[in-house]
């Protein structure tokens, strides 16, 4: 009920509250991302590292984890750009559109 209410309303945002909201929705896209990207970079490097001792030959073989983990982070940081391309000055800019870039910054970041 309260989404239709917010879409509904077409005065665009009068406070600062909303920019607030959307500029949250970027920061936590791009640093629980990175955030996220260096635990799996640490728990990953672990395991090439005891890889390393086991078996020598197959350090390389083992690098993708690696790898993904360093994507998560690119793809944060390339979802608040366009986040940031979105959030505009104009009257046309609601709080609706506001609290769904917070609502997708939060699910970019934290999954």
């Amino acid at each position: 009920m309260n989404s239709v209410v917010l879409q509904a309303s077409s005065s665009g945002c009068t406070s600062m509250s909303c920019y607030f909201f959307a500029y949250i929705g970027v920061a936590s896209a791009i640093v629980f991302a990175n955030m996220g990207a260096a635990y799996g970079t640490a728990k990953s490097g672990v395991g090439i590292s005891s890889m390393g001792v086991m078996n020598p030959q197959l350090v390389m073989r083992n690098m993708i984890p690696v790898v993904m983990a360093g994507v998560l982070g690119i793809y944060g940081l390339i979802i608040s750009v366009i986040l940031v391309g979105n959030i505009n000055n104009t009257s046309s800019y609601t709080e609706y559109k506001a609290y769904a870039h917070l609502a997708s910054g939060l699910s970019v970041g934290l999954s």
